[in-house]
């Protein structure tokens, strides 16, 4: 209950390689509940912990410091990793959105603050909209906050696919919302299209951006539509809406674990973690971003 103290030791290249000083003291009298990761950048020395919130400590050759700008209090499952990226730092965690339902994130150090949370969880695989007569892939506009957002256009019987080529627990939605409709949340479960139950829509019928999570779908299928064959969560309209939502963005969720990360190669950062949403197999996933330049002009857009 009182936590865990933080202890260190340092050696230098002028010395013997196993010699160690005797540094052992507490690092700030500070205690941690656990400890995540540490790594050298930018010549200092860096370590993350948790204690109401993620911490952030680093070392700058006479002393420990605190960061000045707090990473924050992000919901989360699991730990967070830390690497060097050249001079940068970068974090990665696991974002929670509920219960079974996340997404990788990431956030690089600049200094004197965390960056934003940008969004690696793999896009889906094909987007798709159905106004009643002929079917649009809007897979990349679904996938780049920077393209031009999608109307929800059409009468009843109109509806959203979102694709994978894996199982997922549910989707982040960011949506300008909707208005005098009503929807449903269906899923193929090998023969037809079944609404999902148990459903947690945090857009509230696609009236503002949340979280629309289910929970694991033992008879969940890959269906084919308009000739592509995935896990498809189709949103379909089941009453006239008196103003349409515009979708400026959506990406899957899953139950995911065991995620590294290691130094920039190419000028690229990697992680690498598992997904295990799929009840009878476990994924092993590779992403990152990337360092420098380009990820200061793409910050805040989701990539694989």
């Amino acid at each position: 209950s009182q936590g865990l103290a933080l202890r260190w030791l340092s050696t230098s290249e002028a010395e013997s390689p196993v010699f160690w000083e005797n540094r052992g003291e507490i690092v700030n009298d500070r205690t941690a509940i656990d400890l995540f990761s540490c790594c050298a950048a930018n010549t200092r020395l860096h370590i993350l912990f948790k204690k109401s919130g993620i911490r952030h400590i680093f070392f700058d050759g006479e002393s420990w410091r605190e960061d000045p700008v707090p990473f924050g209090r992000e919901t989360m499952d699991g730990d967070v990793v830390i690497g060097a990226s050249g001079g940068s730092l970068w974090a990665f965690w696991f974002k929670s959105f509920g219960p079974g339902r996340s997404a990788v994130a990431a956030r690089r150090w600049e200094g004197q603050g965390w960056g934003k949370t940008v969004n690696l969880c793999p896009a889906f695989d094909t987007c798709l909209a159905f106004d009643g007569s002929a079917y649009r892939n809007i897979t990349v506009a679904v996938a780049d906050r920077e393209s031009y957002p999608v109307p929800f256009e059409g009468d009843t019987g109109s509806a959203l696919y979102f694709g994978s080529g894996r199982p997922f627990t549910g989707l982040a939605l960011s949506l300008s919302g909707g208005e005098g409709s009503s929807y449903s949340f269906e899923f193929w479960n090998g023969e037809e299209w079944e609404e999902v139950i148990g459903l947690d829509d945090g857009t509230a019928g696609l009236t503002a951006p949340g979280i629309v999570g289910f929970g694991a779908m033992m008879n969940l299928e890959k269906a084919e539509v308009e000739g592509v064959e995935r896990f498809w969560l189709r949103i379909r309209r089941t009453s006239p809406a008196g103003r349409n939502p515009v979708i400026e963005g959506a990406f899957p969720l899953g139950r995911l674990g065991s995620l590294m990360t290691a130094d920039t190669v190419h000028g690229f950062v990697p992680a690498a973690w598992v997904d295990a949403t799929s009840p009878s197999s476990r994924d092993l996933l590779c992403g990152g971003i990337a360092a420098g330049p380009v990820y200061d002009s793409l910050q805040g857009a989701s990539r694989a």
